[in-house]
């Protein structure tokens, strides 16, 4: 019974289940009686009572970062092949234990999966991320990492967004731009693509951003070839390389729209370089080769400076004959093999005996041919020497220049003629 302007109070204490849900709750209590002089007559009043409550939500929140620390710096643009992460914090700062927080994410098709963690919320197929939080505490974060590396699909201009759902609710990452940059691999060789051991050339690596936006960490990577010696390397923005051997790195912190950066190396033919060797430098930037045109070195076959003979200045035999059929061809060409053996036919008597032989290395030197002996016995006494291949190629023609160099060192000319006249020897190798 309730009299006129008497009160009652009727207050009923909760307490949230650790398995509710974040999220807003409305509790509708009615209140009905009868009239007293009328006991069939029902006394509710206009409205129910109601009160909305909300449970503590958990805070989200979404970074992505392009560098492999736990920086929350956002990436703005990508290139393709290039690895970043995104990291996914839930952190709740209720009051309360929260249970069971799901997390889903759809990753962009522009990305392929790399790793996960924890491992168990990716199955290993896909781009679907789904991992449930048993429970956090309050104050507590967790952490979900996603490697991820830019696919070929990526159109450079255009961008991508991830949006990772945090119990249903929508945290979305930033806009991320795939970068445009023009890659490009050359050097300052000379149309015939031809280099001598000795030879001092650049090669130029550059990357242009020819998109809207600022590109960041570019990674540049050259492995110069064995037959090359770095002998300096410039960066356009003044910075300052790794060198390591012939292993070449650097890190451009960016590239504005529009802007080029350059990575010039300066090289140097060393002696491990062999006539008809193929050189092929291919550099790297952000992990894309970006080659150059092949170099072939045309260093012809060297001969020791001093040889082990000695020169019959004394007599003068014929050094010269004619051919078996009387001839003497004086406009034919001469071979390797016949210089080789006018040299023999100088040496000294006492030096043939001590250097004589009729056994040789050579591919293409066989017993049988009639200038066996004198290639055999110019090849031990150190005045001769063959080809990278194995090969002596007896019967092929001698240059002007093959001629004047073993001519050179068969005398023991070590001097250099520098008065010469000639207009087409410098840079020679003869």
């Amino acid at each position: 019974e309730l009299k006129g302007t008497e009160k009652v109070e009727l207050v009923i204490t909760a307490v949230v289940k650790s398995d509710a849900k974040v999220g807003k709750y409305t509790n509708t209590a009615t209140i009905k009686g009868t009239d007293p002089e009328d006991p069939g007559k029902e006394i509710t009043p206009d409205e129910p009572v109601t009160e909305e409550i909300t449970v503590g939500s958990a805070e989200t929140t979404k970074t992505t970062n392009l560098t492999t620390d736990e920086n929350r710096n956002v990436t703005e643009a990508v290139r393709v092949g290039q690895k970043f992460k995104y990291y996914i914090d839930v952190v709740n700062n209720t009051k309360y234990k929260v249970s069971n927080i799901e997390i889903t994410d759809d990753v962009p098709s522009q990305l392929d999966i790399v790793s996960v963690d924890p491992e168990t919320a990716y199955s290993g197929a896909g781009n679907k991320i789904k991992h449930t939080i048993s429970e956090l505490n309050p104050g507590d974060q967790f952490r979900l990492t996603i490697e991820v590396v830019v696919n070929q699909t990526a159109v450079k201009g255009q961008s991508f967004k991830n949006v990772v759902l945090v119990d249903g609710e929508e945290i979305p990452g930033p806009e991320i731009d795939v970068a445009e940059l023009e890659l490009k691999k050359e050097s300052n060789i000379d149309k015939n693509h031809t280099v001598d051991v000795g030879d001092e050339f650049t090669y130029t690596l550059t990357a242009t951003n020819t998109g809207d936006i600022v590109t960041k960490s570019v990674v540049f990577y050259d492995d110069v070839p064995s037959q090359l010696d770095v002998v300096k390397v410039t960066l356009s923005d003044g910075g300052t390389a790794t060198v390591n051997g012939n292993v070449i790195k650097y890190i451009v912190p960016e590239i504005k729209s529009g802007e080029t950066f350059t990575m010039t190396i300066e090289v140097k033919v060393n002696d491990t370089a062999k006539r008809g060797d193929i050189v092929k430098n291919i550099g790297k930037i952000d992990g894309k080769d970006v080659p150059d045109r092949e170099i072939e070195v045309v260093t012809p076959p060297t001969y020791p400076w001093i040889w082990g003979g000695d020169f019959d200045k004394e007599n003068h035999y014929a050094y010269m004959v004619g051919y078996p059929d009387g001839t003497v061809r004086p406009q034919g060409e001469i071979t390797r093999a016949e210089v080789t053996t006018i040299f023999f036919r100088m040496m000294t008597e006492d030096s043939r005996d001590r250097y004589w032989s009729s056994e040789n290395d050579f591919s293409d030197v066989l017993s049988s041919g009639w200038y066996n002996n004198a290639i055999s016995t110019m090849n031990k006494a150190g005045a001769i020497n063959g080809y990278p291949d194995g090969s002596f190629k007896p019967d092929a023609s001698i240059t002007r220049g093959e001629f004047a160099t073993m001519a050179s060192r068969f005398l023991s000319d070590n001097g250099n003629l520098t008065n010469n006249k000639f207009t087409d020897i410098k840079g020679n190798w003869a």
